[in-house]
């Protein structure tokens, strides 16, 4: 049985020089199609990495994001 280290080791052999890597969730939106809701995860080790919602609005700039949410850290 393979442990998450050896796992990270084999993910770094395939990706020699990565930062890790990162996960998007679907996007959800409101009823009205004004807002959006994506979580995001972002993985570079065993121990290593963070979660976050991002609400997402038309109502504020683009490049922006409304409300910013850090679900996980480790």
């Amino acid at each position: 049985m393979m442990v998450l280290e050896d796992e990270w080791k084999t993910f770094y052999r395939w990706y020699p020089g990565s930062n890790g890597y990162i996960r998007l969730s679907r996007v959800g939106f409101n009823k009205t199609r004004d807002e959006a809701l994506v979580s995001t995860g972002w993985m570079s080790g065993e121990r290593s990495g963070e979660g976050r919602y991002f609400l997402l609005s038309k109502k504020v700039a683009s490049g922006k994001y409304k409300s910013l949410f850090t679900t996980w850290v480790s």
